[in-house]
């Protein structure tokens, strides 16, 4: 999963280095932005669908915690499960699997400079199956759209902090005093 991760997340910033403002106006990038588009949508899909493979093998393992720490994992994924980035992943994963790759689009952001890769909201608040939880965190989107790095940032932060703990604690010997 992190692998996916640091696969997208260099991706995205090194299309950011490479387009300027002069080229898109020109045209100039325009074959260069439409393969980009369809390469963000691969990696993205890979992303989301190696988080819910994440989270599927971890439940599997967690069933064989001892009682002391299967009550700390449930505790830290309730905490998870709480968050708006995790709600809208799990979301996305099976909207991208079931239904079709979300609207998007590059925007060029005035006070940066910088470019961002936004998800279309429109279209995803219109999928039936969105939790709670995600149409919230969609909701408080601007209107420009959901950032994209912003977002799967956010979702690694919270999984790299449970999956550290859960690592570290499957992987200690215990059997010393």
């Amino acid at each position: 999963h992190k692998g996916n991760y640091l696969e997208f997340r260099r991706y995205l910033d090194q299309l950011a280095r490479l387009l300027t403002e002069a080229d898109i106006r020109s045209g100039a990038s325009t074959l260069t932005i439409a393969r980009s588009f369809d390469e963000i949508d691969r990696l993205l899909h890979n992303f989301v669908a190696s988080a819910g493979t994440l989270i599927d093998h971890t439940r599997l393992a967690a069933r064989y915690l001892p009682d002391n720490l299967l009550t700390e994992y449930q505790r830290r994924v309730n905490e998870i499960s709480n968050s708006g980035a995790h709600n809208f992943i799990r979301d996305l994963r099976n909207y991208m699997l079931h239904v079709a790759i979300p609207g998007s689009s590059f925007t060029l952001s005035g006070s940066t400079g910088q470019w961002r890769f936004d998800l279309n909201t429109e279209s995803l608040l219109h999928y039936d199956n969105l939790s709670a939880g995600s149409r919230q965190y969609i909701s408080a989107a601007p209107a420009t759209g959901l950032n994209v790095a912003t977002v799967v940032d956010e979702y690694m932060q919270l999984v790299t902090d449970l999956y550290s703990w859960f690592l570290h604690e499957t992987t200690v010997d215990r059997s010393s005093p």
